[in-house]
Formats: structure tokens, sequence, C-alpha cells
């Protein structure tokens, strides 16, 4: 009986720690908002393969709104799009993008060969 009653009480704390960890892992739009500042491109195919853009005579600014929404301003052009915190995914003219973040970075790639790094204003 008590091998029964540990057996229960392990497995509903290793359920207990699972959940909690995936809970933390989720970002919320309030995480995620901010203002961000085009800081690399890298080369989606070639690891390591990273430029300035600045370097380049491109600037870009990524805003995110706390209720989902954004605009990106890319040398003086700007676009409004959605995005899901949770799925991590931003829309933007019926175009779906993946994107990741990571203490404050956030990185996604339109066409699949360029990946865009913004770095969050502080």
């Amino acid at each position: 009986m008590k091998h029964l009653i540990r057996m229960i009480f392990s497995v509903s704390l290793v359920l207990f720690l699972t959940v909690s960890l995936c809970a933390c892992g989720s970002k919320t739009a309030a995480d995620l908002s901010g203002t961000y500042t085009l800081t690399a491109l890298k080369d989606a195919g070639e690891e390591g393969t990273q430029q300035d853009p600045s370097s380049l005579g491109l600037t870009g600014e990524l805003v995110l709104n706390e209720d989902g929404t954004g605009t990106m301003t890319a040398n003086g052009n700007q676009n409004s799009f959605t995005y899901d915190s949770e799925a991590m995914i931003i829309s933007m003219d019926g175009t779906d993008c993946t994107f990741t973040y990571d203490s404050g970075v956030i990185e996604f790639s339109a066409d699949g060969a360029v990946i865009y790094v913004f770095t969050k204003n502080q």
C-alpha cells in the first residue's frame, strides 16, 4: 500500500512539474510587446553567416503591441501585421511567418532565405 501511495505521489509530482515548465516557457503578448530594432541579417542557408544591416544601408523597426498587432518599418516603409504570441506566428499581407523569441531578441524569416534579427530597445 505504501508503495502504491508513493508511486501515485511521484507520478502526480512529475505531472505537476511538467505542466509548470510548459507554462513558464510560453510568452504572452505583454511579454513580447515593445519596440525592437533590426540588428542583424543572417543567411538561413549558412550557419553563422551574419551581416550588420546598417552596412547595407538598411534600417528597420518592429513594434509589437499588447493587443497582438504590430508594425514593421524598413527603410521608411511601414507595414501592419498581427501576431500570435502562443503560436509564435506573425501574419502580414496574408503570409504567416514563425518567429523565435529569446532574451529580448526576435528572429524570423519572411522568404526562407534571410533571417531578420530584431533586438528589443531598453
